[in-house]
């Protein structure tokens, strides 16, 4: 079938983010999908990782379009110091895929990353879960639920 156009006459264009692992490396891919039935084409990837293992777990994209990965790393990502087991990673690219920065949070303990968001000023939260004490909060029993704020700029609020 051919494509219709409505309104306009203008296609609209959506942007998805796509994250995964290749040999324990965390790679972030945008691809620029147009409407239904073409494919769309590769925008940029960019792969980042440790000697260890970085597993990406979850995207959100900010109100400016700015992606932001979180994930958890066992090594110390992008010159960042590890703190034991696994930390949290927070990774900030530009909308056209140049890498900003990356953040690590957590303990001694195994600190693992299961969600992120962005809030209206460019704020990324991530969401996991810790085995042990991060900071001046003890661990409470087994895997503990934890919420962590960045800045825009990768500071922990």
């Amino acid at each position: 079938r051919p494509l219709r156009r409505r309104g306009s006459g203008r296609e609209t264009c959506r942007t998805r983010y796509i994250i995964g692992a290749a040999v324990r490396r965390p790679v972030t891919s945008c691809r620029h999908v147009r409407s239904a039935p073409r494919i769309g084409t590769w925008r940029w990837t960019d792969q980042r990782g440790t000697a260890g293992n970085d597993l990406p777990t979850a995207i959100a994209v900010g109100p400016d379009g700015t992606p932001y990965t979180a994930g958890w790393t066992d090594g110390g990502l992008d010159s960042n110091v590890n703190a034991g087991g696994h930390d949290l990673f927070v990774l900030k690219h530009g909308r056209g895929g140049a890498w900003r920065w990356t953040r690590l949070f957590g303990g001694p303990a195994d600190d693992d990353a299961n969600g992120i968001a962005v809030g209206g000023a460019d704020q990324p939260y991530g969401v996991g879960a810790s085995e042990g004490t991060i900071g001046r909060v003890a661990n409470l029993g087994q895997d503990d639920a934890f919420a962590v704020k960045f800045s825009s700029s990768g500071s922990v609020n």
